[in-house]
């Protein structure tokens, strides 16, 4: 079992590093602190009878080790997509995932709390969305570039800053649908087991294992929690980048750099209604005397949102990152955990921060990625003051805009930023965005999720499911068997009478991951077979034509020598003629597999061809040719069953074979 490679990295790198204390947390056996001592993660108990698990490093090891498989042991690889996870692994993924939302949302326990934005509303309406329409997204992002093409775009966005693409999409992959699957389940609409609607659970949890897998370099761990809460999401190569860009913070620098940062990450939470979709921290990236580097990704100029006029009219940058090097001593720094967000021990780490860096990206971000030296570095002293007078403005516009909206518009809106904005970074890298939203219709909601609306009344969006969320009570476990009766299915089908587009009921239960790829060998074999075929079409009118022009002479010799009208001489003609007929019943035959036409047009022209060759038989038969009269009456009797056989064959093909 591998603790992770932050550990292994203190541990090679520890004669150039300081004695800060937050440095032990990295020790083989350390259990770290426990930020959260009030209440534990209660599902072992509740669920399976057994004792509740806390969170922290000595919490993380405990759930490790109540799980059944060792999937989570920290040696995930790409062969556990090849092969797709076992029943018992997807169970494991669900449970720790379970343990790692109590975790972290046991750090925000105030996040959230909003007078103006019914947070816990929308959030329930877009899980419950979400868990309706992204599996079919999901699939056909598998289908179309496989899980490998998805892992490289999370490679990609491994060596850039600022894109939205980070591992906070495969965490949410996994957690938004399945908290969508117990709101589902707490209304009635759906059993979580049902089978189709078990295996839509299992597309989104593949999609999200394999983007945690690729964002975090394929080093065996999905979580951050895996690597004692170190969330190394860059390559070396990108903190190197940063690391030549950053600048002193003392004075007015400082200030400026503060400001700013609060500024950009308050307007970002209110674009997206007070959540994290647009902004997600990364590392720690251990630098200089054993430093902690934290980067900060924020997203501001979001042109899929419809109320982005207030950041696009002001020319606010469409991401930044916002680089930070804390100094341990300065601040007593104990413990820090990035498990998506940046928190430490003590709190305040924004007052030690003793270097840093503005990164903005100006451009929107198209397939192809966003190279590294098409970063604007903002100077601190001359550009982000008017940054953030700018950002600024921007939250006085949106609360202005924001306060006198109707509350359904408002939950409307914070559910687009969770359904649509988490999809969005995947639609723009590949180049998607307009097709989904005109062929799928990606803004539009689903019947279910629309009567969810009325539902979720009576404390279900505010504290039932939030604490079945919280405390893991509502996950449910995939099942060995299951029930053939499928209500989910019944729903998809009476969705699609009533006009709603989606094709969940005809997709594969789970991705066969890396196996998709095979698609594409087998279509270029079925090009080349149809190019022979081509070639084997022309060479049959090739031999027609010779045939016809050697038919002709042969009817000019005979007119010339006067033996035409001998009878041997006639049924050689008609055997020839018959041979050409053959020819162009085969050439039509193969136009037809060249065309794919009709199994019934196939069937039919084989049949004439059958036929045609034993009548050519039947004709050129003569009892004189055989030694035994029996040989020739065996002979005689075969042709006859065949051409019976070929005839109820036609017959059939008439009166029975569907246009």
């Amino acid at each position: 079992m591998s603790a992770g490679d932050i550990v292994d990295e203190v541990a090679r790198r520890r004669d150039e590093f300081a004695d800060y204390a937050y440095l032990g947390q990295y020790e083989p056996n350390a259990d770290g602190m426990r930020f959260n001592d009030e209440i534990a993660w209660d599902r072992p108990r509740e669920v399976y009878g057994d004792e509740p698990i806390w969170g922290g490093i000595a919490g993380e090891r405990d759930v490790r080790e109540w799980l059944t498989t060792d999937l989570l042991d920290g040696d995930f690889s790409r062969e556990h997509l090849e092969r797709g996870l076992t029943r018992e692994e997807f169970n494991d993924l669900q449970n720790y995932h379970g343990w790692n939302v109590y975790d972290t949302l046991a750090l925000r326990a105030t996040e959230g709390e909003s007078e103006i934005i019914p947070r816990q509303e929308y959030e329930f309406l877009s899980f419950c969305w979400a868990m309706e329409r992204w599996p079919e997204f999901f699939k056909l992002f598998i289908d179309t570039v496989g899980l490998d093409g998805i892992m490289e775009l999370c490679r990609r966005s491994r060596t850039e800053l600022t894109t939205g693409l980070t591992s906070l999409l495969g965490w949410v992959y996994i957690g938004v649908p399945g908290g969508g699957a117990i709101g589902m389940d707490v209304l009635d609409l759906v059993d979580p087991q049902d089978p189709v609607f078990a295996r839509q659970s299992k597309v989104d949890l593949t999609m999200g294992a394999a983007v945690q897998y690729a964002c975090l370099g394929e080093k065996g761990h999905l979580y951050s929690s895996q690597n004692r809460y170190a969330l190394q999401t860059k390559a070396e190569e990108t903190v190197e980048f940063v690391q030549d860009n950053l600048v002193d913070l003392e004075g007015t620098s400082k200030r400026n750099f503060r400001q700013f940062n609060a500024a950009a990450e308050t307007l970002s939470f209110l674009m997206h209604y007070d959540n994290r979709v647009g902004l997600v921290d990364n590392g720690p990236y251990l630098v200089d005397d054993g430093k902690p580097l934290i980067l900060r990704d924020i997203l501001l100029n979001r042109p899929f949102l419809p109320w982005n006029d207030i950041a696009a009219s002001r020319d606010l940058p469409y991401g930044l990152t916002v680089a930070m090097v804390v100094d341990p001593a300065e601040m007593g720094l104990q413990e820090v955990r990035v498990p998506l967000t940046a928190f430490t021990a003590p709190a305040d780490y924004l007052s030690a921060v003793e270097r840093g860096a503005v990164f903005l990206r100006n451009d929107r971000y198209e397939p192809g990625g966003y190279p590294l030296e098409n970063l604007e570095t903002a100077d601190v002293d001359a550009t982000l003051p008017d940054l953030t007078d700018r950002a600024n403005g921007g939250i006085t516009a949106w609360y202005k805009r924001t306060a006198g909206l109707p509350r359904r518009q408002k939950i409307l809106n914070g559910a687009w930023t969770y359904y649509v904005g988490m999809l969005v970074p995947f639609l723009r890298a590949t180049g998607t965005y307009d097709y989904f939203c005109e062929e799928l219709d990606l803004w539009e909601m689903p019947p279910m999720t629309s009567d969810i609306y009325y539902r979720m009344t009576d404390g279900v969006a505010q504290e039932q499911v939030p604490a079945q969320i919280m405390f893991g009570y509502g996950w449910k476990d995939f099942p060995e068997t299951y029930d053939e009766e499928s209500g989910y299915a019944d729903y998809l089908a009476e969705a699609r009478e009533v006009g709603w587009k989606s094709q969940l009921s005809g997709m594969n239960p789970v991705p066969a991951g890396f196996e998709d790829r095979m698609d594409d060998a087998i279509g270029f074999s079925e090009t080349i077979i149809r190019a022979i075929e081509v070639v084997a079409a022309y060479v049959l009118v090739g031999l027609f034509a010779v045939g016809v022009f050697d038919l002709g002479l042969q009817i000019g010799e005979q007119a010339l020598t006067g033996r035409i009208f001998q009878p041997e001489v006639v049924v050689g003609f008609i055997d020839t003629a018959l041979l050409l007929f053959i020819i162009v019943e085969v050439y039509q035959t193969v136009v037809a597999y060249t065309r794919v036409d009709s199994t019934r047009r196939i069937v039919r022209l084989v049949v004439y061809t059958g036929i045609i060759a034993i009548v050519r038989k039947v004709i050129i038969f003569r009892t004189e040719l055989f030694d035994e009269k029996l040989q020739a009456l065996l002979t005689a009797g075969s042709y006859t069953l065949i051409l019976l056989s070929l005839s109820v064959l036609l017959l059939v093909e008439r009166r029975y074979m569907p246009e």
